[in-house]
């Protein structure tokens, strides 16, 4: 009995002095700094690929940005549920499209639906299924495993500078996106205590951290094994992915395309293209082919960037008050307005057509 009791000590004291060395060695966020982070991941019962009802300060692990995110019942970053007599536009993108560090108010899905109903004078949607880190893919999966059950009226894929690139993702151990998340984060049952242990222990905490850690070397492993090198850069300068990968994308482009169109809706493709970002002249390459084959709507974004400096468009903080900061690459507030307000001229139209 003395000894059961002397190893129960002993592992109770070793957890304590392993729990104090994290704490001394990791910093800890204080429980104020996150009132309730939105939980990525996909639930079978909602639309939308976002567990549903979510409302919270999202800091995603960058405490100088938080941001407001606002997951409707459906499943989408919408601030309204669904309308059963609006016109329905689905977006389907990445980051960029969910509007990373940005409120749900200001996203440029918002943007646009609100300029689009002001100018129409009719009732539109335009739900935000963007998913960090998703590509051509994972909006296939969606479109062949819940776009029946939307039924849009329009369909917008949204490609970013980084789209054809995120195809390795196919080739190495981590898959589909989409599949990833559905096997780790659709299961809630713990989700309470993962959220506590996350905020309260150090232990957990490191963890977390040698997981992500042997996640990414593992990642680095694969990607050397296979010689999928990331990018590759010409004379030119322009960054350009591989001609498999670019063939691959362009192959997955165009099933998304005829998936859209057998749902009884109508595609758009839509380039998240500004000067400074790499990868758009061979992205305006492909998908100009894309459209012109198979006679979609291209809507570029280029010109509306024009003249607008990156800084402008991307930056979060000033680099006068904070000469550490180096930028971050997603679209800030006016970045998001400048994109909204130009889908909105360019959209009209088509949208118009079909309420018709």
């Amino acid at each position: 009995m003395k000894k059961t009791v002397g190893v129960v000590l002993s592992v109770l004291i070793a957890l304590l002095l392993g729990e104090l060395a994290a704490r001394a060695f990791l910093w800890m966020p204080p429980l104020e700094t996150d009132v309730g982070t939105p939980r990525q991941g996909l639930t079978a019962d909602a639309v939308g690929d976002w567990v549903p009802n979510q409302h919270a300060i999202w800091e995603n692990g960058r405490l100088e940005y938080p941001f407001f995110v606002h997951i409707n019942g459906a499943g989408f970053r919408n601030l309204e549920e669904l309308n059963p007599e609006a016109f329905r536009v689905l977006v389907l993108g990445d980051s960029q499209t969910f509007g990373l560090f940005v409120a749900s108010h200001d996203i440029w899905t918002n943007v646009a639906e609100k300029r689009l109903r002001h100018k129409l004078g009719r009732e539109i949607q335009l739900l935000n299924n963007g998913i960090p880190g998703s590509t051509i893919t994972d909006h296939l999966a969606y479109l062949n495993e819940k776009g029946e059950r939307l039924g849009p009226d329009t369909v917008i894929l949204t490609v970013s500078s980084n789209d054809i690139v995120d195809l390795r993702r196919a080739e190495l151990s981590i898959g589909s996106l989409r599949s990833e998340w559905i096997d780790r984060h659709d299961n809630v049952a713990l989700r309470s205590l993962r959220w506590f242990l996350r905020h309260h222990s150090g232990l957990y905490v490191a963890a977390l951290t040698l997981k992500e850690k042997f996640i990414a070397e593992r990642h680095v492993r694969e990607v050397e094994a296979r010689g999928l090198t990331r990018v590759q850069a010409d004379v030119g300068g322009d960054i350009r992915a591989s001609d498999d990968l670019v063939k691959a994308y362009a192959a997955h482009v165009k099933d998304a395309l005829a998936r859209v169109r057998a749902l009884g809706a109508e595609p758009v493709l839509f380039l998240l293209a500004a000067p400074w970002e790499p990868h758009m002249v061979q992205l305006r390459s492909v998908l100009g082919e894309i459209a012109a084959t198979e006679t979609v709507r291209l809507i570029d974004t280029g010109p509306a960037f024009a003249g607008v400096a990156r800084d402008r468009a991307t930056w979060y903080r000033d680099p006068e008050v904070d000469p550490d900061y180096t930028g971050d690459p997603h679209y800030n507030r006016f970045g998001n307005l400048v994109i909204g307000e130009y889908l909105a001229e360019m959209l009209a139209p088509l949208a118009d057509a079909g309420m018709r």
